[in-house]
């Protein structure tokens, strides 16, 4: 019996341990953002209207997290997907172009959207697009697909677009735009 003993508390010690490593990495997360925030962080928190006007401030960092906080935050409505649409394509920053695809992944995941499917596609295969927002699309479409994570393309060692997985994308494309 002391033997089982003994592996329940080594299993409880290092459930412990990796429960340590998970607050310390949220604590971490918490700093970044944080930082990408910049002041305004404590209203946006407590504001979703001052969190929409962040949505048009001059500094990208601060358009990124009041997109981030009202996806993850302030769980917007689904009209707010056609802001993210406008955000992902016009955006002068291709940051703000990146969050706004992958925010639009996360907001439709799982529900197989043809319209965003296509519309994550088109920005993938879009040459003139930067490489960070294409590639932003390219995974955000794995959410869409509810593709399992194991399936999905490496976050390192990944060369983009050559390793695309195009059954992926023609999922959504329209047939004369497949490859």
């Amino acid at each position: 019996m002391s033997g089982k003993k003994e592996n329940m508390s080594d299993l409880y010690e290092g459930l412990l341990r990796e429960k340590a490593k998970i607050r310390q990495l949220q604590e971490e997360l918490n700093s970044r953002f944080r930082t990408l925030a910049g002041p305004n962080l404590d209203r946006m928190i407590h504001s979703r209207e001052f969190t929409e006007t962040c949505l048009q401030h001059g500094d990208s960092n601060e358009r990124c997290a009041a997109i981030c906080l009202m996806v993850d935050h302030w769980n917007a409505p689904r009209e707010f997907d056609n802001r993210l649409i406008d955000m992902a394509t016009q955006d002068i920053s291709p940051e703000v172009r990146a969050v706004a695809a992958r925010c639009l992944g996360t907001r439709n995941k799982k529900n197989d959207d043809r319209q965003v499917g296509t519309f994550l596609a088109r920005i993938t295969i879009n040459s003139e697009e930067h490489l960070a927002v294409r590639e932003a699309a390219y995974r955000a479409l794995f959410l869409i697909a509810a593709i399992p994570i194991e399936k999905w393309p490496p976050l390192l060692d990944f060369c983009f677009p050559e390793q695309i997985e195009w059954n992926v994308l023609n999922r959504f494309l329209p047939a004369e735009e497949r490859h």
